[in-house]
């Protein structure tokens, strides 16, 4: 059975799922629904590939047998599926299956039942936040649907800025589409920093289910003046709220070609095509995206989890398939 329903919430209450698979939420996905309603799968197609986003939304128990139906709805269709966003139990699925498995890039999260900012590996932080602070920086979260309606025109005028310095795309299925979300919400939890009587920057956090259960530091942008400091003390804010809620973990998200590792890989089935190409944008690839940058914001917070991401390519990589995933993700 086929939808186009936008919210799957309750699903990934229910789901044994990885923590970003919450993107299978994002407005334009379609959402294969299993027999009996024993399972979900968000998809999207582009041209002869069908890409699961967020990996198989259904129990351990039950996923291999959403995964065969979906694979006979991708034959039926004539695609050859692309996955990403993997738990251990989907990794061993696709094993078994006859696809290539390669590193994508990793991700970061914070265990927040340990995190301390105290010490020097945090003074850098610090100072740039204090300096924030001591410019009148005020952040403010935004809990009700006509606070939202109030500041969203001005976010929206933040995003145009800040993708015109980025070469004016977004970069599709890595973060939630902003347009989705109503508050109140148990999914969204939006933060501002107002300057001068002007919002200038927020950051907006998603609800994360699965192994690393809490929220994700999911959409961060702010003007090209903002104070040194500013992303910093919006998050800092946020995590004492988190941390006073009792939530579990902050997760920064995945970072495409980053960290790649040869530790990582998975023998005998990853690309070695698919693994020189990887290596080499890892080092050439900042046109395509600001993977560096992304990284060296995380790692200042010195995540105390880093994990390998992975792309599954049924029926081994192919240099097509490569090419859909970059118009899919609006890299190109």
């Amino acid at each position: 059975m086929i939808t186009t329903e936008s919210s799957i919430t309750n699903t990934l209450k229910n789901s044994d799922c990885h923590h970003l698979s919450i993107l299978a939420a994002n407005p334009g996905n379609e959402i294969f629904i299993a027999t009996n309603k024993q399972g979900k799968i968000a998809y999207k197609i582009q041209g002869n590939y069908i890409f699961i986003i967020g990996g198989i939304l259904a129990t351990k128990d039950n996923k291999l047998e959403v995964y065969r139906e979906f694979n006979s709805f991708a034959k039926a269709n004539k695609k050859r599926i692309i996955a990403i966003y993997l738990t251990i139990d989907e990794m061993e699925i696709f094993k078994q299956h006859n696809y290539s498995i390669n590193q994508l890039g990793s991700s970061y999260s914070i265990d927040l039942k340990q995190f301390s900012f105290t010490g020097k590996q945090h003074a850098t932080m610090r100072n740039k936040i204090n300096k924030a602070r001591r410019k009148g920086l005020i952040v403010k979260e935004v809990t009700n649907q006509n606070e939202f309606l109030s500041v969203r025109d001005r976010l929206d005028e933040i995003d145009a800025e800040w993708l015109s310095g980025k070469g004016g795309k977004a970069i599709a299925f890595m973060v939630t589409d902003r347009s989705i979300i109503h508050f109140p919400s148990e999914s969204y939890r939006l933060f501002v920093a107002n300057y001068q009587e002007q919002v200038i920057a927020y950051v907006l956090y998603t609800r994360s289910y699965g192994e690393y259960k809490g929220w994700i530091h999911d959409l961060s942008r702010q003007t090209k003046d903002a104070p040194m400091g500013t992303l910093p003390l919006i998050n800092i804010e946020a995590i004492e709220k988190f941390t006073q809620a009792e939530e579990e973990y902050l997760n920064f998200g995945f970072t495409p070609l980053v960290d790649l590792s040869e530790e990582f890989a998975l023998e005998g089935k990853q690309s070695r095509l698919f693994a020189s190409i990887s290596r080499f944008l890892q080092k050439h690839g900042d046109a395509i995206y600001p993977s560096k940058g992304q990284r060296q914001y995380k790692m200042s917070w010195r995540p105390n989890i880093i994990k390998p991401e992975y792309i599954a390519f049924q029926g081994g990589f192919k240099i097509g398939a490569l090419l859909a995933f970059l118009k899919i993700t609006n890299s190109l």
